[in-house]
């Protein structure tokens, strides 16, 4: 099953499900991160890294389908293969199946890790597969690119989770577009601080990329 968890409200607003996506090694802490700010705002989580009986890309896809909301999470590896013969990976289908069920997504490409160890694609062909998927995000959407701000300005993985927080403050509803009717018209406005549009992939970042965070220094 998935995980699905909830947050106690602090606020009178209405609770909201997230579904969090993202490769899963190198961004544990991250996706960790993601979950705390959502459930403090009195939110659900989803995602699908626990057991099922299901096959795992059933189980994700599902799970976003019956979600509210979904969140892309991606940095420097593509991630798990699915088992299918799609050759794609399980993150991938899973951002299929919130386009095609019209889910309000939010993407962020994360250039910093708090895991050096497993950050990076080391295979040529996961790595040209991490270029075209972030290409493709792209192309329907407006992704945040989260990287540390020049002269002294604020972090990468502070603006994420400033990012994140106001999300979890003001979850948006789902919006068609007219001009292909079955998806969500995605990603906030150009004009939003911080929100910055990708025409191409993240370089690799120097061994001195900045980690996360303490877990307390970002609590709203």
């Amino acid at each position: 099953m998935a995980a699905v968890r909830k947050g106690k409200p602090s606020n009178q607003n209405e609770s909201h499900s997230f579904y969090i996506s993202s490769p899963y090694l190198g961004l544990v802490k991250e996706r960790e991160r993601v979950k705390d700010l959502i459930t403090r705002a009195g939110h659900a989580y989803r995602d699908s890294y626990s057991g099922s009986s299901d096959p795992v890309v059933t189980t994700c896809q599902n799970d976003v389908r019956s979600s509210d909301h979904y969140i892309l999470l991606l940095s420097y590896r593509y991630g798990s293969l699915a088992q299918d013969g799609s050759g794609l990976s399980i993150t991938e289908l899973e951002f299929e199946a919130a386009l095609e069920a019209g889910k309000p997504i939010r993407a962020f490409f994360l250039e910093f890790t708090s895991d050096l160890k497993n950050a990076f694609e080391r295979d040529p062909e996961a790595q040209a597969a991490l270029d075209r998927f972030k290409a493709r995000v792209g192309s329907h959407c407006t992704p945040m690119l989260c990287v540390d701000e020049p002269g002294g300005g604020a972090t990468g993985p502070e603006l994420f989770e400033q990012a994140i927080v106001r999300l979890a403050a003001n979850p948006p509803p789902a919006r068609v577009s007219s001009r292909h009717p079955h998806l969500p018209v995605m990603g906030p406005p150009k004009s939003m601080p911080g929100w910055k549009p990708i025409s191409s992939p993240l370089p690799l970042p120097s061994p001195n990329c900045p980690s996360w965070p303490n877990a307390g220094s970002m609590c709203p």
